[in-house]
């Protein structure tokens, strides 16, 4: 009986052997050929679902891509693209875009509702899941079966990611017992945006060291080192030009041409270098002279005159250089006396014993940071007087008007002055080209998933106007020790912008609060006195129960939010930038020139022999 069984089994494992090996060949025999079509639709279906595309934005590139694929492979006669093949196939992709255009997530992007159900990442990952299932379809199937079960599906996710998007999520959860009261069945958001913690810089401006040589060889060559530090809080802009001045006469600048490495520093970077001065390649600065021509002719006798005393000819070719007369070459007219000026160059200028300076002019950007606060109160209190902030070379005062504003003395006021006083506290010119003016508003946002409704409510003000920064300076830059002011902007009174925003047919809806009548706004009140409640208000409470702001500030207990709404309601931080470029010399210590040289021997022989 036994070795009956058991010769049952194992013809039963050899029958079952045999099957296996029979379905394998089978298999090898009609294994399919995979479709390029295939996998790309595999591919072009989870984009158009999560990513729908304008259809009428693709329709030129469409008929350009299919216009090229068909003289492709009419001209070149493709046999793994067969024509049939490739005609079903691109017309199966056009109708899956055009059925998108009009079955989709309630009018939005499927990627967008996911994102706000399980967060970008998820969504993410939810995308690239159906991705691989739909090239695992594309594998797998062929031709009919593959497009019906493509298309089939294509619906169903649709249809499914649809039904959790927040419109229709919220409408079916708060209906089922037990999950209506729970946080994932709440439609409404309110978040505070936290502000902006901006640094007030303290200090600012440029540091230059200039280290000259320890001894000037007169009519000699020269070189001294400097080094530039940037002491703001951002990145610069500079050019520099060095100079040699001499105190001779009234004293002369050679200007000696310099390639400098970089023209950019970051915060608290330094840039160091070296300039050779060349006698060769000196040019000459700014004359010195201060007489004419025929001034200094009439001084020194150069003239003729006439049988009664008066002067008939000047002879201004005896005069060696003056204000009318420069000098050739790399010499300078400087004037050394009265109404006498002669041309001077490196060696005469050196061998006059006479000290001299090396300079460096640095011209360079510059900005500066500071802030004010509008102060708002309903009763009558003391009032706020100018802040004065110092940063480097440039110190700016700034002051609203009225400030604080009062309710009671002040509601008829339709804006709010913002006076500045800038003042040059450096040596140079500042040349403050543009300016920025933002104030640091509160901005709560009431989000409702299910109406697809958010409200923005800034509490704070807004920029009503701004003048032309030349209309304050007169187009003229300040100099050192210069004071200048006046009106910069003009701002709204403190009050609240309400922004309706439909997240749908993202339409637009705008009105205002006064803080005066914040209490009256929240509480749904309206005042005999004013209309302003029909006029600006009725819309906001058509399309969401109770705005952010008003929920805060109902609230008993003190929260965060509740603190920070708070102070927004009592003062708004206006934040200023000014930008600028400066120009300045910076001079090094006296320097002793040594005339025992050969330039100096040769110049004392030639005045002699003259």
């Amino acid at each position: 009986m036994f070795d009956y069984w058991k010769e049952v089994v194992k013809n039963y494992e050899k029958s079952i052997i045999e099957y296996l090996k029979k379905k394998l060949e089978h298999m090898k025999e009609n294994r399919k050929k995979i479709s390029i079509w295939q996998i790309l639709a595999a591919v072009i279906i989870p984009i158009l679902i999560f990513f729908p595309f304008h259809l009428q934005n693709l329709l030129i590139p469409l008929a350009i891509i299919l216009i090229i694929l068909i003289i492709l492979i009419v001209a070149l006669r493709l046999i793994f693209l067969p024509l049939m093949d490739f005609i079903i196939n691109l017309v199966i992709i056009i109708s899956l875009l055009i059925l998108t255009q009009f079955i989709n997530c309630g009018n939005q992007a499927c990627f967008w509702v996911l994102s706000t159900r399980i967060g970008t990442l998820g969504a993410y990952l939810v995308f690239f899941g159906i991705l691989f299932l739909f090239i695992i379809l594309a594998i797998s199937l062929s031709g009919f079966e593959f497009w019906v079960s493509s298309i089939a599906l294509t619906i169903l996710i649709i249809f499914f990611i649809s039904w959790i998007s927040p419109k229709s999520w919220y409408a079916f959860c708060k209906n089922i017992p037990f999950l209506y009261s729970q946080t994932y069945c709440n439609p409404r958001v309110v978040k505070v945006d936290p502000i902006k913690t901006i640094t007030i810089p303290v200090g600012g401006g440029i540091s230059v060291k200039i280290e000259p040589a320890s001894t000037l060889y007169a009519g000699e060559p020269y070189e001294f080192s400097f080094s530039i530090s940037n002491k703001y809080e951002r990145p610069i802009e500079f050019t520099i030009q060095p100079s040699i001045i001499s105190s001779y006469g009234k004293g002369i600048e050679f200007i000696q041409p310099f390639q400098q490495k970089t023209n950019k520093l970051s915060a608290g970077e330094s840039y160091q270098d070296s300039v050779y001065i060349n006698p060769k390649e000196l040019k000459a600065g700014k004359e010195t002279c201060s007489y004419w021509a025929k001034q200094i002719a009439i001084a020194k006798g150069f003239y003729k005159t006439d049988i009664w005393g008066k002067i008939s000819e000047v002879y201004t070719d005896k005069v060696e250089c003056a204000r009318d007369k420069p000098c050739k070459d790399n010499f300078i007219c400087g004037e050394i006396g009265t109404f006498d000026c002669i041309c001077i160059d490196w060696t005469t200028a050196t061998c006059s014993k006479e000290s001299l300076r090396a300079k460096i002019n640095v011209k360079h950007s510059g900005f500066f940071l500071g802030s004010g606060k509008l102060y708002y109160s309903e009763n009558i209190t003391k009032p706020v007087y100018a802040t004065k902030l110092v940063q480097g070379p440039l110190s700016v005062t700034l002051e609203f008007q009225p400030n604080p504003y009062i309710a009671q003395v002040h509601k008829y006021l339709e804006d709010v002055s913002l006076y500045v006083t800038f003042k040059n506290e450096g040596g140079g010119d500042i040349d403050i080209r543009d300016f920025k003016v933002e104030p640091q508003n509160t901005v709560i946002h009431t989000i409702d998933k299910e109406k697809e409704i958010e409200i923005i409510e800034e509490v704070g003000t807004q920029i009503i106007s701004c003048r032309n920064i030349d209309e304050i300076l007169h187009g003229y830059e300040l100099k050192s020790g210069q004071e200048v002011g006046g009106i910069l902007c003009k701002l709204a009174p403190p009050h609240v912008k309400l922004t309706i925003k439909n997240l749908t047919s993202n339409t637009v809806e705008e009105a205002s609060v006064s803080l005066n009548y914040l209490k009256q706004f929240c509480n749904r009140k309206e005042n005999e006195k004013t209309s302003e409640w029909n006029k600006n208000w009725e819309n906001v409470f058509k399309t969401i129960d109770n705005t952010g702001l008003c929920e805060i500030l109902s609230k008993k207990e003190e929260t965060g939010e509740k603190r920070q709404v708070e102070r927004g309601l009592s003062f708004v931080n206006i934040i200023v930038e000014f930008y600028y470029e400066r120009s300045a010399d910076y001079l090094s210590s006296e320097i002793i020139p040594y005339t025992r040289t050969k330039e100096c021997l040769e110049l004392e022989k030639k005045e002699e022999s003259s």
